[in-house]
């Protein structure tokens, strides 16, 4: 079985977009099935996730399957933001492929074949059926005409206070791109304006298109804007055009009670159609009344009723005119609005859903001169409170959800060794990201955060030597509040770099000891104090002591000084216990015999059995003379 036909590259939501399954040689076995399931995931692979299998009975080897529904299902519009970059990328766009296989009554386990490397960009939008030929509009008309994903006609009029959007589609960009204003004024001068993509490798862009929205009317303060084009080109070479110049003429007519209505055309781009002049508003208002028993009952008397709304709210809506128009292309193509499953209008810096509810709409006659929209629409909402249009400005819930960086345990920074690599690092809870902040750290220290684990590294050298160095940094996150860390640190010359403790010698019985040093040699032993039997003596990286102990002492001080360029006192104790004999007896028999046990001063009398062994001090007896000295033992 394999995919013999897919769908274009590119594919709207509301078009058909149809996979053929071919060569399915199984379908006529018991219990065939064709199972297919569509994936969809974020623009360059991200997020992905299983939408939706299905199970087809093949009647043939062939098989024709159109998942656009399901595409259009699991896309959602969005609103751009108007407080954003010129730039934005889409998310009214996704990446879609399928996965295929066919299972029977002999063979119910699935193998799935991914189509992964096939996959295809899914669009919101959608052109009229009678008008869609198999992605006819990307086949032939964006190929050839290179335009923005709008119907509106070129050289058309705005306002010079407007703001808009006008969307782009990366169809066949695979390079830096860069967005080319160029700029008319009425006295015949020009300028251009030149704003590179931060971002090249989204495929569906809604890009802010007005006079302001672009910086022009701040260019020059003492010209008047007569006009400017729009055109998307290559970043490195801008007579590669990806995107054919769109231009706006400036319309210096006073407009009178202004409303803004942006909503999303077929294409998945974004419109605008601007509303002047008279609006008649309308407030219906609804409510739910309900009927409750009240007072006392009365043999013979009336019961007593009351009445109460228990629900009541209202919904604001509004009749309208674009008033006119410059060319009927115009009022032709602003009856896409009247379709659109997503408008707002823009208020006070905010975006309110609206529907458009237009049910009969008079356009025009053949002898019309002039041209306009009417429109009706309303909010979205229903308040069941009152308070004026007035800007409150963004506010907030008066909680933040978010929480904050908290430092786990008590961590404390360890000393550093000059020469010697430094790291250290503990975690944090609280939500990711986290930044960090506010840093007093040495200049040889290096802290960064990854995920929740903050660490310190770095090298200190010999000039970095010194003590209570101060370390503190600051951990931000969505949070309103932030956590600090804050500790000290000493850094040496040498340290100790293992044990320092001295192990138990034995009376009699040759003893070395190691103690190992890092930091900058060459290292100095000096005022070193200890038994006379031992010697000290640095070698390269660590001091070794060694010699034979004459005496039993339980407790012998110890103290030196090693130094670099800095010093470091040493001071401490060591034992010296008895040593003893360990006896075998391979006679073949037991033996009788007396011995003292090492650490004790009390003779034990035993039978030692034959291939048993014993430790100790002052063996007599009278099978004594038949062990084997083994040697000492302790």
């Amino acid at each position: 079985m394999k995919i013999s036909q897919r769908p274009y590259k590119f594919s709207f939501s509301k078009n058909p977009i149809q996979y053929t399954f071919s060569e399915i040689s199984n379908y006529a076995d018991a219990g065939c099935y064709l199972l297919i399931q569509i994936y969809k995931r974020d623009i360059g692979g991200a997020n992905e996730v299983l939408l939706f299998t299905e199970q087809i009975k093949p009647l043939s080897a062939t098989v024709i399957y159109d998942m656009a529904s399901i595409a259009e299902s699991s896309l959602e519009y969005a609103m751009p933001d108007f407080a954003g970059s010129v730039l934005q990328a889409g998310n009214n766009i996704k990446e879609f492929y399928v996965k295929f296989a066919t299972i029977t009554d002999a063979a119910p386990t699935p193998t799935y074949t991914s189509d992964t490397a096939g996959f295809i960009y899914g669009i919101k939008g959608g052109i009229p059926q009678p008008q869609w030929d198999w992605n006819n509009y990307f086949v032939n008309y964006v190929a050839a005409n290179k335009p923005f994903l709008t119907w509106q006609p070129n050289n058309r009029f705005i306002g010079l206070n407007d703001s808009f959007f006008i969307s782009f589609l990366n169809f066949l960009a695979s390079v830096p791109l860069s967005l080319i204003v160029d700029v008319e004024y009425i006295d015949g001068t020009t300028d251009q304006v030149v704003t590179d993509f931060t971002d090249s490798t989204k495929v569906l862009y809604h890009i802010q298109a007005g006079p302001d929205q672009l910086g022009l009317n701040a260019l020059h303060a003492d010209k008047r804007l007569y006009k400017y084009s729009l055109s998307i080109v290559a970043t490195s070479n801008h007579a590669t055009i990806f995107v054919n110049p769109y231009t706006y003429y400036v319309d210096y007519r006073k407009f009178y009670n202004t409303k803004y209505l942006h909503y999303y055309n077929s294409l998945g781009g974004v419109e605008m159609v601007r509303i002047n002049g008279m609006i008649e508003t309308t407030a219906d208002v609804t409510f739910t009344e309900s009927e409750k028993f009240g007072g006392n009952v009365i043999i013979g008397s009336p019961n007593l009723e009351e009445y109460t709304q228990t629900a009541k709210s209202k919904v604001d809506s509004f009749k309208g005119d674009s008033g006119f128009i410059y060319t009927k292309a115009e009022q032709d193509v602003f009856q896409e609005i009247l379709l659109t499953r997503f408008a707002w209008e823009r208020i006070i810096g905010k975006n309110w859903r609206i529907y458009v509810t237009n049910k009969s709409t008079s356009l025009r006659k053949t002898s019309d001169k002039t041209w306009a929209i009417p429109l009706e629409w309303r909010y979205s909402f229903s308040n069941s409170v009152y308070a004026p249009v007035i800007d409150l400005g963004a506010g907030g819930d008066g909680t933040n959800y978010c929480i904050k960086p908290t430092i786990s345990g008590s961590p404390s920074l360890p000393d550093g060794i000059a020469g010697v690599a430094y790291s250290y690092s503990f975690t944090l809870s609280g939500d990711t990201p986290i930044t960090l902040a506010a840093i007093t750290k040495p200049a040889w220290m290096t802290i960064a955060i990854s995920g929740s684990t903050v660490s310190f590294t770095g090298t200190p050298a010999e000039g970095d030597v010194g003590s209570g160095i101060a370390v503190s940094v600051q951990f931000n996150n969505c949070a309103a509040d932030s956590t600090t860390f804050a500790d000290t640190l000493n850094v040496a010359c040498v340290a100790f770099a293992g044990s320092t403790s001295f192990p138990i010698a034995h009376d009699g019985i040759p003893y070395t000891f190691s103690i190992y040093l890092s930091g900058i040699a060459p290292f100095t032993l000096s005022s070193f104090v200890g038994p006379s039997w031992m010697t000290a003596t640095v070698v390269d990286d660590h001091i070794d002591f060694s010699g034979t102990p004459d005496t039993v002492d339980a407790s012998i001080p110890i103290s030196f000084t090693i130094s670099s360029c800095t010093s470091l006192n040493y001071s401490g104790t060591m034992s010296v216990e008895s040593s003893c004999d360990e006896y075998y007896n391979n006679t073949g028999g037991p033996l009788d015999i007396t011995y003292t046990p090492c650490g004790t001063d009390t003779p034990v009398s035993i039978t030692l059995t034959d291939g048993q062994s014993v430790c100790g001090t002052t063996f007599s007896g009278s099978g004594f003379a038949f062990l084997t000295h083994l040697g000492n033992c302790f």
